[in-house]
């Protein structure tokens, strides 16, 4: 079985659309996500799109950015410099 793990797309379409290009050629059977699909990035709602197209191969975890989606934006965060 051959793995194509990705992380940290944060909304980058135009990356993603590489990498998926790449992992159709070199069929692979799953792709493993890290998290962080959303975030940063301009064209989160294309990203998620794609990965549904996808979402047969598709094993994927919660990163901080859909973390912050999910249940909002911490008080501070574990590297806060502002104190």
């Amino acid at each position: 079985m051959k793995l194509g793990i990705i992380t940290d797309i944060h909304s980058n379409i135009i990356a993603l659309n590489e990498v998926l290009k790449e992992f159709k050629k070199i069929k692979i059977d799953k792709i493993i996500c890290c998290g962080d699909i959303i975030g940063i990035g301009p064209r989160p709602d294309e990203v998620v799109q794609a990965l549904i197209q996808v979402s047969d191969k598709l094993i994927a975890v919660r990163g901080n950015h859909e973390k912050y989606l999910l249940d909002g934006l911490p008080a501070n965060v574990h590297d806060d410099k502002r104190n």
